[in-house]
């Protein structure tokens, strides 16, 4: 139906938004030191490796979205009660629609929010598993969120997404493609997609 049922998940970040966030830090070897006046992080991250018939498999990518959220309590930047995680069957768009309910209401100015997709898409929606998520609605949910925010999405076309945080000085980012590109898997280093791996 799209481009982007050939393959998924990219191989160049296409675009960044230089608001001044830390964002490179998350593949240090060494967290930084974060005062608890910083503020806390959430993250909401979704990958979907099972589609369950309705699109192609993507192997990697639901193990992407535990490994980076792992990272992320790991490494101190987000409590486990502050990180919501959503792979194959769980990654429906009623899930994601909660789960950003749920950080919209700790989140405060202070804090920093992540949405992380790895999956299928287009440059008008993220396939989740069932009812597609188009990017008019990720834009509401975001906008419900009074926090910092860094969308990272690593789909075909992703780069579709930009609007939501261009122009925006709470918000960042990252990106697999190109709003008119598809996206490469990364089979060989056990990832769904390159931007997935190297964040």
């Amino acid at each position: 139906e799209d481009a982007d049922d050939e393959s998924d998940d990219g191989d160049e970040a296409a675009l960044a938004d230089d608001d001044g966030d830390d964002d490179g830090d998350v593949g240090l070897a060494a967290p930084p030191s974060v005062p608890s006046a910083a503020g806390r992080t959430f993250g909401i991250f979704v990958g979907i490796s099972h589609y369950g018939g309705d699109n192609e498999d993507l192997p990697g990518s639901a193990e992407d979205a535990t490994r980076i959220a792992s990272a992320f309590r790991e490494r101190g930047w987000a409590g486990r009660e502050g990180a919501v995680v959503l792979t194959d069957a769980s990654a429906t768009a009623a899930n994601v629609r909660q789960a950003f309910r749920r950080v919209a209401a700790q989140a405060t100015a202070a804090d920093t929010v992540v949405f992380f997709f790895d999956g299928h898409g287009n440059n008008r929606e993220i396939d989740l598993r069932g009812p597609d998520l188009s990017r008019g609605e990720l834009g509401r949910m975001m906008d419900a969120v009074h926090a910092r925010q860094l969308l990272v999405l690593d789909s075909c076309e992703a780069g579709g997404f930009a609007p939501l945080v261009q122009g925006r000085a709470d918000r960042a980012g990252l990106f697999s493609s190109r709003a008119n590109e598809s996206s490469s898997t990364a089979p060989d280093v056990n990832s769904g997609g390159w931007l997935a791996y190297a964040f």
